[in-house]
């Protein structure tokens, strides 16, 4: 999926969805959050991901 989306800069919507538990439409719609949230975590943008992933407190 991830070479899909590089090569075609486009969403693969048909493998996307054997993976989650919602509908296709609920995917187009949030299609330009989700390409975001991917470009992020395939690219070496730690400043962005640490705004998406905060570091967890440790419970003493």
């Amino acid at each position: 999926m991830v070479a899909y989306l590089k090569k075609k800069k486009q969403l693969p919507i048909k493998d996307l969805l054997q993976f989650v538990s919602c509908s296709r439409k609920t995917i187009e719609r949030n299609r330009k959050y989700i390409i975001a949230l991917a470009l992020i975590y395939i690219g070496g943008f730690s400043a962005l991901r640490s705004y998406i992933e905060p570091e967890m407190e440790t419970v003493q």
